[in-house]
């Protein structure tokens, strides 16, 4: 019920501490630092979404945006496609109880994967997988709960590995 994935890392390639690009402070050069990790208080677990929560994330196509969630618990029938040009429907997956986010362009294509923040303390709340537009013309970002995309990937690595987001050990 997760559409995540597990990478592992080459050695060098990643800043490993777990900051994350554009949520930090601004820098004399006018951009956004990265955000190293806080203390977390839930362990990096990530805390479960409120509606109209303030969020945050940082995507690779997108930058730095923010939202709002506008819904929980939400069902959702996300199609896949086997061409980038949307042309060839390979299968239709329906996830229940995901978090949509609504803000001035907060996602587009390409930023899947980004982790979806409470803009107020930093801590995960969901992992942004899909978009799309409801019956009345409003556009939704997509978003795993955070807690469900630990528990998802723990199950498939083996010997039921106790994940958490990426970071120094408080987080």
């Amino acid at each position: 019920n997760a559409d995540a994935a597990i990478a592992q890392i080459a050695s060098h390639t990643v800043d490993s501490s777990g900051s994350i690009l554009e949520l930090g402070t601004h820098q004399q050069d006018g951009l956004l630092a990265a955000a190293p990790p806080g203390i977390s208080s839930t362990s990096g677990k990530g805390e479960s979404a409120t509606l109209q929560l303030r969020v945050a994330k940082s995507g690779r196509t997108t930058g730095l945006t923010c939202g709002r969630v506008t819904a929980l618990d939400l069902d959702v029938a996300v199609d896949y496609y086997r061409d980038c040009a949307e042309t060839k429907p390979y299968f239709t997956k329906t996830f229940t109880g995901q978090i949509a986010v609504s803000g001035d362009r907060f996602s587009d294509a390409g930023d899947s994967g980004a982790l979806v923040v409470d803009s107020g303390n930093a801590e995960p709340v969901g992992l942004f997988f899909a978009g799309g537009i409801d019956g009345q013309g409003v556009s939704h970002a997509i978003a795993n709960p955070a807690a469900d995309v630990l528990n998802e990937l723990s199950t498939q690595m083996p010997g039921g590995a106790n994940l958490s987001f990426v970071g120094t050990a408080d987080h």
